[in-house]
């Protein structure tokens, strides 16, 4: 028999996790010479709720859009069961952390250093943010037929994350973006039951 997920124990684990991997990203970033974004480009021009509001847009699109492959596709119907397994019920509190954890640090990391690096080191922004994208899926890959789609999902996300990134000279978009896509993902899982088996 399978252990019941508790909802606690795991969104302390996992904000726990995002905690350190933010401190050792903002460490590396200050002994690396791999510039952010706005000190290749400059400040953003467009006021910080206008960012925030865009990348809130793009979650939500995002989030719809998975949802509606979601009742669609087979394998993402079952990937959403194995997601609502490994986290169990979780309160609004528990996903609103998670989602906004794993937003903030994962953008840090593969939009502001990953992305960054890999176009400095290759002297090419469209190669740098093909490669974090990749990479990201990477990371977001899962055992079975719904880890690849979740990896391919992931991807494309990461395309669309950075591409806010790039357009707007800002972190904040592809982090209100990722968080809120996070969220509703989350949020959803505890108002949908498990498919049978």
């Amino acid at each position: 028999m399978t252990e019941k997920a508790d909802p606690a124990r795991t969104t302390g684990l996992i904000c726990l996790f995002y905690a350190a991997i933010g401190a050792a990203a903002l460490l590396l970033s200050g002994l690396t010479p791999i510039p952010w974004p706005w000190e290749v480009t400059g400040p953003s021009v467009w006021p910080w709720y206008l960012l925030v509001l865009l990348g809130v847009a793009v979650g939500v699109v995002t989030a719809w859009a998975a949802l509606a492959l979601e009742r669609r596709i087979p394998v993402a119907k079952r990937l959403g069961d194995r997601v609502r397994a490994l986290f169990g019920e979780l309160t609004l509190g528990q996903a609103a952390a998670i989602a906004l954890s794993s937003g903030v640090v994962e953008e840090v990391v593969f939009r502001g250093l990953v992305l960054m690096a890999a176009s400095y080191l290759t002297q090419s922004v469209v190669l740098g943010l093909l490669l974090s994208s990749v990479l990201f899926g990477m990371v977001h890959r899962a055992p079975g037929r719904e880890g690849v789609y979740w990896s391919v999902v992931a991807g494309l996300l990461g395309l669309l994350f950075g591409g806010l990134l790039l357009l707007t000279s800002s972190l904040l978009p592809p982090m209100a973006a990722h968080a809120t896509h996070n969220a509703v993902a989350l949020a959803r899982q505890r108002a949908r039951p498990a498919s049978p088996s």
